[in-house]
């Protein structure tokens, strides 16, 4: 063997061996397709996860450049730094580009081989100048040195277009107006295309005109170098074909992929525009409702364009995937991926910032409203309290009753003034309540376009003020101006109260003092008329009683003449016989009154056992009660209140209703029947 052979030996095997311990660098950029091993480099442990040096896990995804998902043995899966961790070798891609060339090596020393054993001389057995003529005597075709020159021109008209789409694909997109960069790179991507297809049938119409030279034996020097190019120019075609249709593939990607970015970037520019133009809630009535349902429909609007915003990761996968293909075949890595990636990241945050802003102001628009009510309850009722209190003001024409009425009026009144008192501090509560919410909803305002002020790059000046079609003032200030008015209406009818509670103790201690004077001396007449009618009263019944005791008198002995008249009579006549009637009464039993009797008896016995067992069931419920109730205490306590009311008759009012009803059935047994 050659020192040649054994040099190239040598270098196929280094460069496989070396490919095999090479490091798959590229998996750590790209999504894995596959279940990919890793291998840790260092001990690490936080809250969630942890992980020992030499652990060998799973790779479901890096995504995330900072953090890999990972699994381990029990399928449990980690979120873990990926600085700690590599992708042990073999190389794949390495071994693969490897093989290809080693695989393209030994063609090409095939071919070599071939043309070689072609250009010896196949009679061995001559002498040497024999050998020598036979050399000279091999004609060289005048129109092979042609070919090989049209050859060596197409070859490098295929290595400028290669150099040419290599440069489309390296040079970056201009950032101003990526859309029309490239329409113009397609355009010029279809020039070369054609250009390739042109070469590539010029190639094909020298292969032709080459087939007439190499059928002849033996070669000349040139010609033998035909076969050579023809398979330089058609390697080169493939891989430039290939190459022209990957890069279609990337660009027209790219193409989709940043119409639809421009699409989003003015959707969610409109989304933002609209809330940074929205200004603070306006003492307005329906002020709130309408701004929620503004919200709500906008919500609706955002939510309808979600599959747009899908749609550009859609794009921005089938991109990368091109990317991927072109890295994977050809090693190029596309410069505008990781721009593409970070504007299609920037357009997702802020649709997803757009979503957030309109859930939490309407979440808040909601809670203004519902506290809104609550505030305006809580002042309607103080207020028309304090405009209804009943009037106690003193009148000239009011007497001492009149004015102690109005006064136990008057006091009740300033009484129920004091207990509003915690009215009151419930209107303050419901107020800073109201106005801290609303606050919050400005300040997330003026957050948000803050925030968009400093994000956008054309200065668009959201700070200016929403026109307005009349002055009118915020919620926040209508709020306190409500507060203040009620605040100051309270402490003038307070103190306006007190004041007449005042004045009408005072006039009426005034008026009492006067009329005390002058009720004492009408009492004094009224004593004075009392004592006489009292002397004139008992002589006229001493007078009565006299009339009285005279005529009993005269009655008596009226009386008394009439009876001793009556005795003489009587001691005057004759005896007369008398008849003196009896009458006897009989007593019998009746069968048919002892029937019902004993029935009636019967009955009440019966009745008896029935109540002695429904007292015994009554009993035994009420243990169980009793058993339930200790269960309920011994059980641990809940937020629950469970309320019992047990219906019982009262047993001692039943059994005196049954023993009267007993005795007079035997009164009514026993009475006895008169006959007469």
């Amino acid at each position: 063997m050659s020192r040649r052979s054994r040099g190239t030996i040598s270098v196929s095997l280094t460069s496989e061996s070396s490919a095999a311990a090479s490091f798959p660098l590229k998996l750590r950029r790209t999504l894995p397709t596959k279940p990919t091993s890793v291998l840790a480099l260092c001990d690490w442990a936080d809250r969630a996860d942890t992980v020992r040096r030499g652990e060998t896990l799973i790779l479901k995804s890096n995504s995330d450049n900072k953090n890999w998902v990972l699994q381990g043995d029990s399928g449990k899966t980690k979120t873990l730094p990926g600085t700690c961790f590599m992708i042990p070798p073999p190389n794949a891609e390495a071994l693969e580009r490897v093989r290809s060339l080693d695989k393209a090596l030994r063609d090409l020393k095939s071919r070599r081989s071939v043309h070689m054993s072609s250009l010896r001389n196949p009679t061995v057995e001559v002498d040497y100048p024999q050998k020598a003529v036979a050399v000279q005597s091999a004609p060289e075709d005048p129109r092979a040195a042609q070919l090989a020159s049209d050859m060596d021109k197409i070859n490098k008209a295929l290595q400028r277009n290669e150099k040419e789409v290599l440069n489309r694909l390296r040079s970056p997109l201009d950032n101003c107006n990526p859309t029309q960069d490239l329409n113009k790179r397609l355009q010029e991507h279809e020039k070369s295309a054609l250009a390739v297809r042109k070469l590539e049938s010029e190639k094909n119409a020298l292969q032709r005109e080459m087939q007439p030279i190499l059928a002849k034996k033996p070669l000349g020097p040139t010609a033998s170098s035909l076969p050579l190019k023809i398979s330089a120019a058609n390697n080169k075609i493939d891989d430039i074909n290939n190459f022209i249709d990957l890069y279609k593939r990337k660009a027209t990607a790219s193409m989709f992929l940043e119409k639809q970015k421009l699409k989003v970037e003015g959707m969610v520019s409109g989304f933002e525009e609209k809330l940074a133009k929205e200004g603070a809630i306006y003492d307005q009535p329906n002020a709130l409702p309408g701004r929620n349902q503004q919200l709500q429909l906008l919500r609706q609007d955002v939510t309808a364009k979600k599959d747009e915003v899908t749609k550009l990761g859609r794009d921005l996968d089938l991109t990368e995937q091109s990317c991927s293909s072109l890295q994977r075949t050809f090693n190029e890595y596309c410069p505008d991926i990781r721009r593409q990636q970070n504007e299609v990241k920037q357009l997702k945050n802020r649709y997803t910032s757009v979503n957030n802003q309109l859930q939490e102001r309407s979440a808040l628009v909601k809670q203004s409203a519902n506290k809104n009510q609550d505030f305006q309850n809580a002042v309607h009722g103080l207020d028309f309290f304090l405009l209804n209190l009943p009037n106690n003001a003193i009148k000239p024409t009011d007497d001492v009753p009149q004015i102690t009425t109005k006064q136990n009026s008057q006091r009740k009144v300033v009484e129920d003034i004091k207990k509003k008192s915690d009215d009151l501090d419930r209107v303050k509560y419901l107020s800073r309540d109201l106005q801290s919410v609303l606050n919050e909803y400005d300040a997330k305002l003026n957050t948000y376009r803050g925030t968009l002020n400093e994000d956008d790059d054309d200065e668009v000046d959201y700070e200016e003020p929403v026109p307005k079609l009349r002055q009118t003032s915020t919620m926040v200030k209508a709020v306190q101006r409500k507060e203040k008015n009620l605040l100051n209406l309270f402490s003038e009818v307070s103190a306006g109260n007190e004041q007449i509670l005042n004045q009408l103790g005072t006039t009426k201690h005034i008026k009492a003092r006067n009329e005390q004077k002058v009720s004492q001396v009408v009492v004094n007449q009224q004593m004075q008329l009392k004592s006489d009618r009292k002397d004139l009263e008992a002589s006229d019944s001493l007078k009565r009683e006299l009339s009285e005791e005279v005529a009993r008198r005269l009655h008596a002995e009226r009386d008394l003449e009439t009876y001793r008249k009556r005795f003489v009579s009587l001691k005057s006549r004759k005896g007369v016989e008398r008849l003196e009637e009896r009458e006897v009464v009989q007593y019998y039993h009746d069968p048919k009154l002892e029937l019902e009797l004993q029935s009636l008896k019967s009955r009440i016995q019966d009745e008896s056992l029935k109540r002695t067992r429904t007292r015994s069931e009554i009993e035994m419920i009420n243990v169980t009660i009793h058993k339930l109730e200790t269960q309920l205490i011994t059980v641990e306590p809940r937020l629950l209140t469970k309320v019992m009311t047990e219906y019982e008759r009262d047993p001692t009012a039943r059994q005196g209703r049954r023993q009267d009803e007993r005795r007079d059935g035997e009164d009514k047994a026993d009475a006895p029947i008169e006959r007469y």
